[in-house]
């Protein structure tokens, strides 16, 4: 109802919107004069005040729209009219109250009013979809749109704002599926995966090898001192159970935070947090730098196909994030929303690298390639604050 006339409550959105209380109080009714005029007690109630007042408390409950509450006002301004002037001794009287509820009317139907409304419902009113199942998904939105319930399909935002169903999965009635294709058979929460060959999720979700080579979906510890490069587990410190060992920023002025456990989430996670990361440079804050680069290296074997997935969880504000390998683009400013839930990101299928290529240093029998992640905070000062673990780089070839 309150997306209804030529006044909507939301006017930059469409029917799929309503309006709904935001808890702040209207002001108090004042009689038939203007809120705020200073002329406002030279405007006679007549006998219209309890109209006027019941009036104005229509114009402060967010489910009515401007053309009842006017039309709600004549009709009782015509019935107290009807009941002040029904004895033959003042009859005479009713056609000239009935012309000042005209006046009246007209007063609150234009222009001037409608825009009156209008202002009062963005202090007193929050827009949101009508349907449960939509929501507005980013802060800058203007379009409801199904997250939740049959039909919901959009894989970037499936039961939620911003739930991705990730790379090799799509959704289905709010429900993240992986691909029937291979080689994503199984699915771990929103990550598609193979069992044979995730080292994180070895034959079963959550079963991590503790050397980092899961084949044929067990864990195998490769045996040392031989000629061979087993392509375990490339990112070493991954779940940070280590602390910080292997990670850097290279974002000046920005410092890494010690990791912690994350109360209250299931399971209990380790974690880098880059919620004391997103922090201004100099005194123009709309032009300061708002992102921050954490990098890591790779011990990648030379000639391997590797595949790359970490967990990330997002509590506030809009971002983007950015992955790039050894000089190369793996991801380019892929959009994040908050979802106060851990998601998986990923897979991302990583360039193949060889002996002597560019972005490479030999490390016995193992290839080094610099990892970094860069996150971009959409606005300020609500910088996100995000957690990222689980990281894995794993070979698809098992």
């Amino acid at each position: 109802m309150s997306q209804y006339g030529v006044a909507k409550r939301c006017p930059d959105f469409n029917s799929q919107m309503v309006a709904v209380s935001n808890g702040r109080a209207g002001t108090k009714p004042n009689g038939c004069g203007p809120d705020g005029a200073w002329y406002s007690v030279l405007v006679p109630n007549l006998n219209f005040g309890g109209c006027c007042t019941t009036h104005d408390e229509c114009y402060d409950s967010c489910p009515q729209y401007f053309e009842k509450c006017n039309n709600d006002f004549l009709g009782c301004m015509t019935n107290s009219c009807n009941n002040w002037y029904d004895h033959w001794y003042s009859f005479y009287l009713l056609p000239g109250c009935y012309a000042a509820a005209d006046l009246y009317y007209a007063a609150v139907s234009g222009d001037k009013a409608a825009a009156h409304f209008q202002d009062g419902s963005g202090d007193l009113c929050n827009c949101q979809c009508a349907d449960s199942n939509l929501v507005i998904c980013s802060a800058t939105g203007k379009t409801c749109q199904r997250v939740r319930g049959v039909g919901a399909s959009d894989s970037q935002n499936c039961g939620g704002c911003g739930w991705d169903c990730g790379n090799n999965a799509m959704c289905s009635n709010a429900v993240c599926r992986c691909k029937p294709a291979p080689p994503t058979p199984n699915q771990c929460g929103n990550l598609c995966l193979d069992f044979k060959t995730h080292p994180r999720n070895c034959g079963a979700c959550g079963n991590v090898c503790a050397s980092g080579y899961c084949y044929q979906g067990a864990c195998f510890t490769p045996p040392a001192d031989i000629d061979i490069c087993y392509p375990v587990n490339a990112i070493t410190n991954g779940d940070f159970t280590n602390g910080l060992t292997g990670w850097s920023t290279l974002s000046a002025g920005h410092f890494l935070e010690v990791p912690s456990v994350d109360v209250g989430q299931t399971p209990l996670k380790k974690a880098l947090s880059l919620t004391g990361l997103w922090q201004p440079i100099g005194t123009d804050l709309w032009n300061s730098e708002r992102g921050v680069t954490v990098s890591t290296t790779l011990r990648l074997c030379s000639g391997v196909q590797y595949k790359l997935d970490f967990s990330m969880y997002t509590e506030t504000s809009d971002a983007s994030f950015s992955v790039n390998l050894g000089g190369k683009t793996i991801v380019d400013f892929q959009k994040i929303l908050f979802t106060s839930t851990w998601l998986s990101k990923g897979p991302y299928t990583l360039p193949v690298f060889n002996t002597g290529d560019d972005g490479t240093s030999e490390d016995g029998l193992f290839l080094d390639v610099a990892l970094h992640i860069f996150f971009w905070g959409e606005t300020w000062p609500a910088w996100p604050l995000s957690k990222l673990t689980d990281f894995a780089v794993y070979s698809t070839g098992g």
